[in-house]
């Protein structure tokens, strides 16, 4: 998300040239001008970003979000294109803050943003980085990770294990700063995003058990849901790789409602009376909308409430006994609380606030680093889902243009060749990651309760996992 200069040398003949002319780079390079221009980015808005985009963001979400990426970024430099096309582009850029990011821009005709993503990832492997066995990669992430812990960087848990085995595993910081409770191992920590991973295998599970299809239409589970062309047209595979036209519930409704939401008919409320922003299957969109109808489905086939099949059906045969949705009101679960950086600088605050009153199907759970571990175990030892089902729900659907892609509400991702499977989870005060690497047996878990601080790491991890010496043989 981030570009300088368009360098404005360009030689006939010149495929460089070309290249650095090309819409696609120009979109790239406007982006990062924007990105590091920092207090005059209001007046380019509209120069930038097409107005729905504008819309959709709201107010104060554009400012919001380019604020909080730059303070954790600073400045950046456009290090490749990855792919391009005449609507997208994709990128690798590097930060002043020793960060790499994974830019994805789609953009219309006139050369303006209509959506982007920007996501944390590995850095390009050095030479040093290469070839690690698996004690030698345990030890560079111990030490990577008590540097930036040390400086304020990072408050959390990490985990990496070997065929189930622990080689690394520390936490650090406090769940509490009031109270200096300590983070632990088994200290619940939430997941943001991540626990779309259990709604997707929610739904598998109920599909190997003959009671769902993939092809089913929403309007065959519910009959009465409000919008007529996801109720007709769209398919639970649509809703979980992300192509069913949903965007996100966080809008004026969820912000005014946050604290008395207690169930997925008060979530659904908040966006199923709103038009879909393209046709089923005719695009894809990440949403946070399209889980809370499939939760609504689970709910529905089942006779369950959501939160009791999971905590039924996926927590406690794997073993999971410090994870749950837990209300942002109860104390008596340790989880811990998210610290997140005030828009104005300053010291960490607490993002209670911020949080509504109980996540849902679409994020917001918590687990424990060791708990994760164990949800590793199970979802490739049978206890969960059988083998051929695990694999139809983790296997790219909708694929990326630099390898992996996204799968039922799974990231089935490659580095270097080598596959690993999992999800990772953000907002203010909250970033966790999970990754498992079935063929390789690792498992990496980073949790944070504080802004943006575990996928800098974990992306670290993946790059030596990828790169180790497990994958050169």
């Amino acid at each position: 998300m981030r570009s300088m200069i368009l360098m404005l040398c360009i030689l006939a003949g010149n495929a460089w040239a070309e290249e650095a002319a090309s819409p696609a780079r120009q979109v790239a390079n406007s982006f990062i001008e924007y990105w590091n221009a920092g207090d005059a980015r209001a007046a380019r808005d509209t120069e930038v970003f097409t107005e729905g985009f504008i819309e959709r963001r709201g107010p104060d979400g554009l400012p919001r979000i380019m604020r909080m990426m730059y303070d954790d970024n600073g400045n950046i430099t456009l290090h490749e294109i990855i792919s391009s096309n005449d609507e997208n582009v994709r990128y690798l850029a590097s930060s002043e803050k020793g960060h790499w990011l994974n830019v994805d821009l789609d953009f219309t005709p006139d050369g303006r943003i209509s959506n982007f993503g920007v996501n944390f990832t590995q850095p390009p492997a050095a030479e040093s980085d290469r070839g690690l066995d698996a004690a030698q990669i345990a030890q560079r992430l111990e030490a990577h990770v008590d540097r930036l812990a040390a400086e304020g960087k990072f408050s959390g848990a990490v985990l990496l294990a070997k065929d189930s085995e622990p080689l690394f595993a520390r936490a650090y910081g406090f769940a509490d700063r009031d109270s200096k409770r300590p983070n632990a191992l088994d200290t619940p920590i939430n997941l943001g995003s991540m626990n779309k991973m259990f709604t997707g295998l929610a739904i598998t599970q109920l599909v190997a058990q003959g009671k769902l299809d993939f092809d089913d239409t929403v309007g065959e589970h519910l009959p009465d849901y409000p919008n007529e062309t996801l109720r007709e047209q769209a398919t639970l595979a649509h809703l979980l790789n992300h192509k069913s036209g949903l965007g996100s519930y966080w809008n004026q409704a969820y912000a005014e409602n946050k604290d008395t939401l207690e169930s997925l008919a008060d979530f659904a409320a908040l966006f199923q009376d709103q038009p879909l922003d393209f046709a089923p299957g005719e695009g894809d969109q990440y949403s946070n909308a399209g889980p809370v109808v499939l939760g609504l489905i689970i709910e529905k086939v089942t006779g369950q409430d959501y939160y009791d099949y999971i905590r039924e059906h996926i927590y406690a045969p794997a073993g999971m006994v410090n994870s749950d949705h837990y209300d942002k009101f109860e104390n008596l679960s340790g989880k811990a609380t998210g610290y997140m950086m005030p828009e104005e600088g300053g010291e960490l605050m607490s993002n209670q606030q911020d949080l509504g009153r109980i996540g849902s199907a679409a994020g917001g759970g918590y687990a424990s680093a060791n708990d994760l571990l164990r949800f590793a175990q199970a979802l490739y030892d049978g206890s969960l889902i059988d083998e051929q089902h695990r694999e139809i729900m983790t296997t790219y659907k909708v694929p990326f243009p630099d390898g992996g892609g996204y799968a039922y509400l799974y990231m089935d991702g490659r580095i270097n060749g080598q596959r690993f499977v999992g999800h990772n989870g953000g907002a203010p005060g909250i970033n966790a990651e999970f990754a498992h690497f079935p063929e390789l047996g690792y498992t990496l878990v980073v949790l944070a309760n504080q802004d943006r601080a575990a996928s800098p790491i974990a992306g670290q991890a993946r790059a030596w996992i990828g790169h180790s010496a497990d994958a050169q043989r």
